[in-house]
């Protein structure tokens, strides 16, 4: 028996068990849906060269009680865009927010 190989496995097995606790745990989100997809897209909304990178983007989904991948989703309707691995809304995204009374920095 390769123990080394068993130990790996054991370690992936507990981290999802350890992501399935900590999604169990987490509070709900406030806001219906729009309202929660509102204040992600502002999290977005960045100056130059102070986009989110990777985790900050996916914990700023996960607190809202989205997914990480809503962030590809956005990225290819064109609401946000990818810079140098920082992502910023785009110009459709600031759009979207105006089109709702809600103010960006562009």
């Amino acid at each position: 028996m390769d123990e080394r190989a068993l130990a790996a496995a054991f370690r992936v097995i507990v981290s999802g068990f350890t992501d399935a606790i900590a999604a169990l745990e987490a509070s709900e989100p406030e806001g219906d849906q729009e309202q929660r997809e509102i204040e992600l897209m502002r999290e977005f909304d960045r100056e130059p060269g102070r986009g989110l990178n990777q985790a900050q983007a996916s914990l700023a989904c996960k607190r809202l009680g989205f997914t990480p991948q809503t962030v590809g989703a956005w990225v290819r309707a064109g609401w946000v865009e990818m810079k140098d691995d920082r992502r910023y809304l785009s110009t459709s995204g600031r759009k979207w927010l105006a089109e709702r009374g809600i103010p960006t920095l562009g």
